[in-house]
């Protein structure tokens, strides 16, 4: 006589670990040397780097100025006195990538832009300061890697004096992160490209 079949293996459960997301909105502000780029919160709130699609301008002014005190640059460490454009357009955006060399046009009329190798972001190099009060509240894995303060210190260093001495122009955009009126963040980018 065949003996009986077993009985069915219970499946355990697992446990799904809890990310730990940001909490605390008091860290003065977040500035990322990000590819030679600077992300610097207009407000009192943690940024991440990667804000996405989730960026938004309204009514914002376009112009090219000279003075960085006036933008309020200065109290970043920005002393020079070379052309900063501001909150550009689409179509002059679009000329000045033309312009530098940096894009051409399509057979579709569209802005075409080799990226080489690099074919999208890249999520193991995202590095973000470790220190209170934020520190508790991050989810600290191969995404969110933490770099101490005197690191941060130095890349921000570094990026001063990059844009202060070697750059020729620098480009601002102003705008939120987030598409929530109540809870997005201002936020302000400078580069060079």
């Amino acid at each position: 006589e065949p003996a009986p079949p077993p009985p069915p293996r219970k499946k355990k459960k697992k446990k799904k670990k809890k990310k730990k997301y940001i909490k605390n909105r008091t860290m003065k502000f977040f500035l990322a040397a990000v590819s030679g780029a600077l992300l610097m919160s207009a407000s009192n709130a943690f940024v991440m780097p990667s804000v996405g699609n989730t960026m938004r301008s309204r009514n914002l002014m376009m112009s090219t100025v000279t003075d960085v005190s006036g933008m309020g640059l200065s109290h970043w460490g920005l002393t020079t006195d070379i052309p900063i454009c501001r909150n550009l357009d689409y179509d002059e955006l679009r000329q000045h990538e033309l312009d530098n060399g940096e894009g051409m046009i399509s057979s579709t009329g569209a802005l075409a832009v080799d990226t080489g190798k690099y074919t999208g972001r890249s999520p193991n190099d995202r590095y973000v300061v470790k220190q209170a009060p934020s520190e508790d509240d991050l989810w600290w894995s191969k995404v969110n890697v933490p770099i101490e303060p005197t690191k941060f210190d130095k890349l921000y260093e570094n990026s001063m004096n990059h844009f202060n001495t070697k750059a020729k122009k620098l480009y601002t955009f102003e705008g939120y992160c987030g598409a929530s009126e109540k809870s997005r963040l201002k936020v302000r980018f400078v580069t060079e490209f």
